[in-house]
């Protein structure tokens, strides 16, 4: 694509209003680019939540899947991990719930985090929840982020719309949660 059409379909890339401390850091251990392979391993993970076990459907509904697009147009996603130095020097990471609060010794990795370089642009950016009662394909997409979503720049529906047409382009439906810009 080029970058008229990635403007016009995602939006100007933009600069983070601000970057936690972690975020330039360190990146989170989940991190993959959207490519073929990595589409089917996500398909095939995302079916372990309506056939899996008990204990994947959990997961499923606690964990949150960061996701943005860069400004070449390459989209990353991740779980939103958060991390911590041991005594040794080492970073621990852990996966963010959901639904608990994160303890004071762990930074969280936000959207920054998904990207390489500087400055650390990006067109749009979210979650993808699995939500069984939203939609029909239970696996939902936002454009859920402080420094990439509805807030960051004025974002029309069309914008998050047209990236869940790439993920489907690799396979994976998703369905559209689209959150308005703060007036």
């Amino acid at each position: 694509m080029t970058l008229l059409t990635l403007d016009t379909d995602f939006g100007l890339a933009v600069e983070p209003r601000y970057i936690h401390p972690g975020e330039t850091v360190a990146k989170p251990r989940s991190l993959h680019k959207l490519d073929g392979h990595s589409a089917s391993l996500l398909r095939e993970y995302f079916q372990t939540a309506k056939r899996g076990l008990g204990v994947t459907k959990l997961n499923h509904l606690c964990l949150i899947i960061l996701w943005l697009m860069d400004e070449s147009g390459t989209i990353w996603f991740a779980l939103e991990e958060a991390y911590s130095a041991d005594h040794s020097g080492s970073h621990i990471h852990h996966p963010v719930s959901r639904v608990w609060s994160l303890p004071s010794k762990y930074l969280k990795l936000g959207h920054p985090a998904l990207l390489s370089g500087d400055p650390k642009k990006a067109r749009i950016g979210g979650e993808i929840v699995y939500d069984p009662d939203f939609g029909e394909h239970e696996w939902v997409i936002s454009n859920k982020s402080g420094r990439f979503g509805p807030n960051s720049k004025k974002q029309p529906r069309e914008h998050l719309e047209k990236a869940a047409e790439v993920w489907k382009q690799f396979g994976i439906d998703l369905d559209v949660h689209y959150l308005k810009p703060a007036d």
